[in-house]
């Protein structure tokens, strides 16, 4: 069996621009790192504060109330243009 693979964006602080301590907001999903509602809510939480993001290469909908108990977990930071 293959590895889940999971996904990490850049945190951004934004929230240093406009003067006060920074929130730390985990955001993710099971629909994929490719989503365009997770880069939608991506844009709109970055300048609230230092926003990590952790989500499946591909979409795992459905899937997300399942447990790996055998198999190894692997995460890999990416940059994604436009994020």
């Amino acid at each position: 069996m293959s590895a889940h693979h999971g996904t990490i964006l850049p945190v951004n602080n934004g929230s240093k621009q406009l003067g006060f301590s920074a929130m730390r907001i985990l955001l993710t999903n099971d629909d994929g790192i490719f989503a365009p509602g997770l880069a939608a809510l991506y844009k709109w939480l970055v300048d609230l504060g230092e926003v990590t993001v952790v989500a499946p290469t591909e979409c795992w909908s459905g899937a997300s109330h399942s447990i790996t108990f055998h198999e190894p977990l692997a995460c890999t930071k990416v940059e994604i243009s436009g994020s």
